[in-house]
């Protein structure tokens, strides 16, 4: 009996912390649009921002080299998280799809790897130019 409530908290701890992951996922994927919230009043907070956008643009670099997946998506999968996934953007799936959904339909295309790459990568364009106007009209 003991070890089947070890068990259970185990697992509870285990999606937890996949939960706690996402959340920092879905933090990450907003986040160039959070920085614009963020006061610069102090040095640390300007490290900070600095190593946060340096975090963002090294972000899709990662993903050739994990088989087109997401360091996070793949840690939070191994804990417990990304239940009923079909495509390789298991968080994009999971959580984006209240964007993505509608993006997919504009431009034509369905919910599956080749339609998910593309608009992931037209919100990491987005990202891009909000990081560009961050950094040349607030931080200069």
């Amino acid at each position: 009996m003991k070890n089947k409530n070890n068990l259970k908290y185990f697992i509870l701890l285990n999606y937890m912390f996949a939960l706690f992951l996402d959340i920092i996922h879905l933090l990450l994927v907003f986040f160039p649009i959070i920085i614009f919230f963020i006061p610069i009043n102090t040095p640390q907070m300007f490290t900070l921002i600095k190593f946060s956008i340096l975090i963002l643009l090294l972000t899709p670099v990662h993903w050739p080299l994990t088989n087109n997946k997401c360091v996070l998506s793949i840690a939070s999968k191994n804990l417990g998280g990304m239940e009923n996934t079909q495509t390789d953007s298991m968080f994009s799936e999971k959580y984006m799809m209240w964007l993505y959904g509608p993006m997919l339909k504009l431009i034509g295309e369905e919910k599956n790897n080749r339609g998910l790459n593309k608009v992931i990568a037209i919100h990491w364009i987005f990202n891009f130019v909000l990081i560009w106007l961050y950094i040349f009209n607030v931080l200069m």
